[in-house]
């Protein structure tokens, strides 16, 4: 089954939650030999709502490992001075103050979500009323029968939607799983590890 993207028709199997597995050359996305040939020439727009702190790491991710294939297409914060000044940091220039019109916007084929959290599961709802794909900052929703609501939706619009587990692929948390599971400390009941931003 292939699904969309906007206007675009994303075939079958590609985006499963894995890098895209290509370089990037002369701003297009080069994927030859990659295995995800499909993705070769596609380019997404993406719209970001909330303009916290975090927006600034997905919006500079988006700039620099999605080049070829993410655009920053559109930004959006209730805080109009914040979303102009964001827009102007980054290079994009539809800044919005409400959420419906950037929904809008032929260009956007997802919808990141960077709003406070209790705001997620209305937004990605809204959002895939519009027709556009969803890609939210954690958590995806504050109960777990929302997140269950937004998967099921999306399954039935033919969109797609994902939580962003930044941690997930940290080669630290990977080093701390196989010492953990080797035991080699003896076995354990109770792991805490804490981490703060410096």
């Amino acid at each position: 089954m292939r699904w969309r993207a906007g206007n675009k028709e994303i075939p079958a199997g590609a985006g499963r939650g894995k890098d895209f597995g290509g370089k990037v050359r002369d701003g297009r996305a080069d994927l030859t030999g990659s295995g995800k040939e499909e993705w070769a020439g596609l380019r997404l727009g993406v719209g970001l709502v909330g303009l916290g702190w975090f927006a600034g790491v997905i919006a500079g991710a988006i700039k620099e490992k999605g080049a070829g294939l993410l655009e920053l297409k559109a930004v959006c914060d209730v805080d109009e001075e914040k979303a102009r000044n964001f827009g102007e940091r980054f290079g994009v220039d539809r800044v919005f103050a409400e959420p419906e019109e950037l929904m809008e916007d032929p260009e956007i084929d997802v919808v990141a979500i960077a709003t406070p959290p209790h705001l997620h599961f209305e937004l990605a709802m809204r959002a895939f009323e519009a027709g556009k794909n969803v890609f939210l900052e954690k958590p995806g929703s504050l109960v777990p029968s929302q997140m269950e609501e937004l998967i099921k939706y999306s399954r039935e619009k033919n969109l797609k939607a994902t939580v962003d587990y930044v941690m997930r692929r940290n080669p630290l948390y990977f080093a701390i799983k196989m010492i953990s599971d080797s035991e080699i400390f003896g076995g354990h009941l109770f792991l805490h590890l804490r981490e703060g931003l410096r």
